[in-house]
């Protein structure tokens, strides 16, 4: 992936509120409404949808690198926010993380969580209607075979049905348009969740140790 251009901005926490609003807009838009993975048959160099696929490919790359930048950039805007509310000097105690910053941390595990719900949705069902798809293709090979000798497939040689079998397998079996290569992205993503979940889970436990809370209560 390429590398995200990172520009370094002063603004008011107004203006920060209004861009953490607007890329929630835009990450959440980004995730629901993207297509990740399509379907092409054969050789074509167009989708089932009729997108080019060279242009539905850079799309999908191009979109999945934005996701990961917004997602970035909601957790930024979120713990500046949040310091900006209680004081620079409660941004880090003895370099450990805050409340905050485990809060954010979550925030940005569900939209993890989002998009690969996303990935998975649309992958299986790629995946079967390709499966369902090819599993027809035999039929249909045979019959095209016997058009070729003249209605009787057994009058072709050998190697005669081997190269038509590959030609008519070629140009007509459908197959998956998967530029995010999510068959090996997916259980990778997995991984990364729920690794980032049990070090959130750690963290709340530690933090919910070490905070002492200060409260009158009734005798009773």
């Amino acid at each position: 992936m390429e590398n995200t251009k990172v520009s370094n901005q002063k603004i008011s926490l107004h203006r920060a509120l209004a861009m953490r609003k607007m890329t929630k807009k835009r990450l959440l838009d980004a995730i629901d409404n993207t297509k990740f993975v399509s379907l092409a048959t054969g050789i074509s160099k167009k989708t089932r949808d009729g997108e080019i696929i060279e242009e539905f490919e850079a799309n999908a790359k191009s979109t999945y690198q934005r996701i990961v930048a917004l997602v970035s950039n909601y957790g930024k805007l979120s713990r500046r926010i949040a310091l900006a509310n209680v004081g620079e000097a409660t941004e880090i105690i003895g370099g450990e993380p805050t409340v905050s910053d485990v809060m954010i941390q979550q925030q940005r595990d569900k939209f993890s969580e989002r998009v690969l719900d996303v990935f998975k949705t649309q992958y299986s069902s790629a995946k079967r209607d390709v499966d369902y798809s090819n599993e027809s293709l035999s039929e249909r090979l045979d019959k095209f075979l016997a058009s070729m000798a003249g209605g009787e497939k057994n009058k072709l040689f050998p190697k005669e049905v081997e190269e038509l079998t590959e030609t008519f397998r070629r140009q007509n079996e459908l197959r998956l348009v998967d530029p995010l290569k999510l068959i090996t992205l997916i259980p990778e993503a997995e991984k990364k969740l729920e690794e980032s979940k049990a070090e959130v889970d750690s963290l709340l436990d530690e933090l919910n140790a070490r905070i002492v809370i200060e409260i009158d209560l009734n005798e009773v």
